[in-house]
């Protein structure tokens, strides 16, 4: 028999995609036929919104990259701690998922932006908008970690 094995580290580490993997299923299968659902997703997709997510996403991208730097020469008790117990490593790799997500929800939202005018068929369209909804909520999940976790370790003493 398999035992699994699940410590609150690896819940941790995998939260963002799983909550955004059940987003997404929930949309394909029940928002879909959803008014209010397809409402919110038309006013998100229109040019004004996704210009908007650009000009955020880019601002958070260069604050995730202060934090970053703060974090690395920050000195603390929690920072030692951290460093102490070998959790340092992953508290960084938090902070390269956040980076990371919030360029790609730039160029995604670039891309779609591009080609919104452009001919493609219904199931690309939808597979595209599908992908854009996934990824910005595992940004927004991996953000507010991130950002919570920095936040923790600022502030103790």
């Amino acid at each position: 028999m398999l035992k699994c094995k699940l410590k609150p580290k690896h819940i941790t580490m995998v939260y963002p995609f799983v909550l955004s993997c059940v987003f997404i299923l929930y949309a394909l299968f029940i928002g879909s036929n959803n008014l209010v659902f397809i409402v919110i997703a038309k006013k998100v997709l229109s040019e004004n919104i996704l210009t908007l997510i650009i000009t955020i996403q880019s601002a958070l991208f260069g604050f995730f990259l202060t934090i970053l730097a703060l974090l690395l020469q920050m000195n603390n008790k929690a920072i030692d701690l951290v460093k102490e117990f070998g959790r340092f490593n992953e508290v960084v790799r938090y902070s390269r998922k956040a980076v990371y997500s919030s360029l790609i929800v730039v160029v995604v939202t670039v891309i779609i932006l591009i080609t919104k005018n452009i001919y493609f068929d219904h199931t690309i369209k939808e597979i595209m908008h599908y992908t854009f909804g996934f990824i910005l909520f595992y940004n927004a999940l991996s953000s507010f970690r991130f950002v919570n976790i920095f936040y923790l370790l600022a502030k103790s003493n």
